[in-house]
């Protein structure tokens, strides 16, 4: 797994705390996070350079150019 995208609310676990587990066995994963709270709230969240918050409502579009940011950042 190269990227996680997940959305920060979910039940039970959230985006941050399913990266942490993840980030346990794969430390350098990077992660698309994905919320309806503004990015200020989610920069307060996760000042981790290897995240990036993608604020809802977001056009199809704007989810491909995030994630291929990501994904090109991870590969240098």
């Amino acid at each position: 797994m190269d990227l996680l995208v997940s959305d920060v609310v979910m039940p039970q676990l959230s985006g941050l705390a399913l990266l942490r587990r993840l980030r346990e066995v794969r430390p350098e994963l990077r992660a698309v996070l994905m919320s309806g709270y503004t990015e200020a709230d989610a920069a307060c969240l996760s000042p981790d350079a290897a995240v990036v918050f993608l604020p809802k409502p977001f056009s199809s579009g704007a989810l491909g150019r995030v994630v291929r940011s990501a994904l090109v950042a991870s590969s240098g």
